[in-house]
């Protein structure tokens, strides 16, 4: 039976389907069973074994169902043919469709004009050059046929695509993405259900998808339910909703997105991720289309943080971050982030207000710093702007005020490594557990220029001490660069458990420089040198170890008689 089929198949292919007809019914099955529109092809044939199938090479399609899109250029097109359909009605029903390396290429040109703009209205109808010329009934450009009215495309049983390919490059915002190793399934079942299985690779991360579109409980016409799992690991995003066609296309549903690796997520996107956004998570409600894309009712969870969010995103390149409440860490914040990216003017504007944070749980969760304990609050304002986004962020400039309250210096004990330097113990201070330095207050303010933050009006003050300084915090680099002066009582852990501590305070400059994990703390012998009011207001505490505090630069006994100069006449005079 198969081998008598096959013959009389043989016989009649050339015959059912001559050579005039094949470019336009090829084209007009392929546009009325998927919604796929076919270009240009370098060649076109059609073979019976193993099954009757049409295979086209460098072959470039089109899809409008789903709007302006860039041409898909294929290495090969593969689809077959279902041969009881071409027997008996002569015509061209689709079983299953392979498309081998298929690539899609998303370009926004110096001018700001993309591709798939330019391209649209412009693709014709197939041209085969092994076939001869095209009729000229097939000459037209597509988007001078008559219309047909969008309607959900007749699917075949299975839609294979392998090796795909598919960029992203805007020169005008120095952009530039990359999805490769596409490969994708999409079966079609009674009742009109089509499910989705594949994955690809982003950067050199591989990502999961899974889809179900359709079957029960279709919404209306050009539309049906849709559940979409992207994951990797990464991230996971999870879509439960709705998908329209018809018209504009749109997703309507319940988006939820969870962080798994932020440092996979950077090596992705090419960026820098926050490691303490680790396990971060957001669900919200998603309205998408080609203007672009809203999430409300938004809800974020992460570390020590919870709250509400929204999120809107432009077509026209406007994107605005809200965040109205958040339970921060003990304390709150509120907050947005707008990002406006125009042709060859991308602007970052941001604000920030935290009130009643835990200090060192904040710090500790987004950087590791674990030095200052206390209430924080304060606000922060950045903006920025430059040709691209790259530039911009470069550029980021900003200001702000911290304020914190009952807190402590974390490790250190501060009056006893004052008492150590008055004995002439100069080394490098070290960080030790169960040590810290309370104060009632901290504060400063500060601007934010190029990724630095500077300020010149530190000042905390304590029971035991009084410290003001002057510095920058480097935050992309994590590095510290602080130059401090600090007044107190200086006490050894012996002084204070005997009661002998010397009456009077000691005044010492220091340095705080390094990563801000395990910074370098010691006492800034050069600016003590330079600083003959903090030398004399401290001479007679620190007696004969004033040598060694100035390595050696002023001799103990010459640092004597001229303190005699200075005020022993002084005094003697006074006693006469």
């Amino acid at each position: 039976m198969i081998a008598a089929f096959l013959g009389v198949a043989t016989v009649a292919m050339p015959l059912l389907v001559p050579d005039d007809s094949v470019r336009q019914r090829l084209s007009e099955a392929l546009a009325r069973e998927t919604g796929i529109e076919l270009g240009e092809a370098r060649a076109i044939r059609l073979a019976l074994l193993p099954s009757p199938r049409a295979v086209l090479e460098d072959v470039m399609l089109r899809t409008p169902e789903i709007g302006a899109t860039p041409a898909i250029l294929a290495e090969r097109f593969e689809a077959e043919i279902d041969p009881w359909a071409l027997l008996r009605d002569r015509r061209l029903a689709m079983r299953r469709i392979v498309i081998e390396k298929p690539t899609v290429n998303f370009h926004v040109d110096a001018s700001g004009r993309s591709n798939w703009e330019r391209a649209e209205g412009q693709l014709r109808a197939p041209r085969y050059a092994v076939l001869g010329e095209t009729p000229s009934s097939a000459t037209a450009p597509i988007a001078e046929r008559p219309a047909r009215a969008r309607r959900r495309p007749r699917l075949p049983a299975s839609i294979e695509i392998r090796d795909g390919k598919l960029s992203y490059r805007d020169e005008v915002r120095r952009m530039s993405y990359e999805a490769a190793a596409i490969t994708v399934t999409l079966r079609s079942a009674e009742g009109g259900l089509v499910t989705v299985d594949g994955g690809l690779n982003l950067g050199t991360r591989p990502v999961a998808l899974r889809a179900r579109l359709g079957g029960e409980g279709e919404v209306a016409p050009g539309s049906a339910p849709l559940t979409m799992e992207v994951s990797s690991t990464a991230f996971t995003v999870f879509y439960a909703g709705e998908a329209a066609w018809r018209g504009k296309p749109a997703l309507r549903g319940q988006v939820r997105f969870e962080l798994l690796s932020a440092a996979a997520l950077g090596d992705m996107l090419g960026v820098r991720v926050l490691t303490a956004l680790d396990g971060a998570r957001l669900r919200g409600n998603l309205d998408a289309g080609p203007e672009g894309a809203l999430v409300t009712g938004g809800k974020l969870t992460a570390k020590g943080a919870e709250g509400d969010f929204e999120l809107a995103i432009a077509a026209d390149g406007k994107t605005r971050f809200t965040l109205p409440r958040l339970a921060l860490h003990g304390g709150s914040a509120a907050g947005n982030l707008d990002l406006d990216m125009q042709p060859r003017a991308v602007r970052i504007e941001g604000r920030l207000e935290l009130a009643d944070v835990d200090t060192i749980s904040l710090l500790t969760t987004l950087s590791g710093f674990d030095w200052i304990s206390g209430r924080a609050a304060g606000t922060l304002q950045l903006s920025a702007s430059g040709p691209s986004l790259e530039a911009a962020t470069a550029a980021l400039q900003g200001e702000g005020r911290l304020t914190v309250t009952q807190g402590a210096v974390e490790g250190l004990d501060l009056p006893a490594l004052m008492a150590k330097a008055r004995a002439g113990e100069f080394k490098t201070w070290r960080r030790r557990s169960g040590q810290r330095t309370p104060f009632d207050s901290m504060a400063a303010s500060f601007t934010v220029e190029n990724g630095v933050a500077k300020t010149s009006d530190l000042v905390m003050t304590g029971p035991d001490i009084a410290v003001s300084g002057a510095g920058e915090t480097n935050l992309a680099r994590q590095r510290l660069d602080y130059r401090m002066k600090a007044i107190v009582t200086a006490m050894t852990e012996e002084e204070k458990a005997g009661g002998t501590a010397e009456a009077g305070t000691v005044a010492i400059p220091f340095l705080v420089r390094g990563d801000w994990s395990d910074p370098e703390i010691a006492p800034d012998l050069q600016g003590l040198a330079k600083d003959p009011d903090a030398l004399l207001g401290t001479a007679k505490a620190f007696g004969k170890s004033v040598e060694k505090f100035t390595d050696g630069k002023i001799k103990s006994e010459d640092f004597g008689r001229a303190l005699d100069a200075l005020f022993g006449g002084k005094k003697k005079k006074d006693r006469e």
